[in-house]
């Protein structure tokens, strides 16, 4: 099924859900949507005005999980690096018990200029106890995960192994989504 972010909570929970939210950037969203959107689901008040329409969706969807459930994700790599984001993966730890993340550096999606970040979050509704993160050039079988701390992951920006995860900023077309067209 396909998530509303418009529509009021339901009392529908899934066990397991799996998402490619829009990358939409914060400039050009409909501000009047997003106020109505933060009516709709109160949970959303963790994200400031700069945050990009990816982390609503995520964020709504995690609402209609039900306890012990899963989400995973694929998201931009604004999700480690961009300061909307940092109050999002504090509060993901508040609400799972384990976060497995792989950050991967080429491009694969054609027609968006990003690069994204896999997720899979286990156990809705208990307290983080583990925070695993990789990262790859390429989609591999069996990345090398290494294990964050609480602070590394609420840190400013998302480091491991002395390594800051980070791209610098790319040619972005201001006026159009990051999404590819055939998503």
């Amino acid at each position: 099924s396909t998530l509303d972010l418009s529509s009021a909570a339901s009392d529908v929970y899934k066990r397991q859900i799996l998402m490619n939210p829009p990358y939409v950037r914060h400039h050009i969203q409909d501000t009047d949507k997003i106020k109505r959107y933060r009516e709709i689901c109160p949970e959303l008040k963790i994200l400031n005005n700069n945050a990009d329409l990816w982390s609503y969706f995520l964020v709504k969807a995690i609402t209609h999980l039900e306890k012990g459930g899963r989400l995973g994700a694929i998201l931009p790599w604004a999700f480690l690096q961009a300061d909307y984001s940092k109050p999002l993966r504090i509060w993901l730890t508040d609400h799972f018990k384990e976060l497995k993340v792989i950050a991967l550096s080429n491009k694969y999606f054609e027609e968006a200029d990003e690069r994204i970040v896999v997720i899979w979050m286990k156990e809705y509704g208990q307290k983080c106890k583990t925070i695993k993160i990789a990262s790859s050039k390429k989609i591999k079988s069996r990345p090398s995960f290494s294990t964050l701390t609480i602070d590394q992951w609420g840190s400013d920006r998302v480091h491991y192994n002395g390594c800051l995860l980070y791209t610098s900023p790319s040619p972005r077309d201001r006026t159009r989504s990051r999404m590819p067209s055939s998503a």
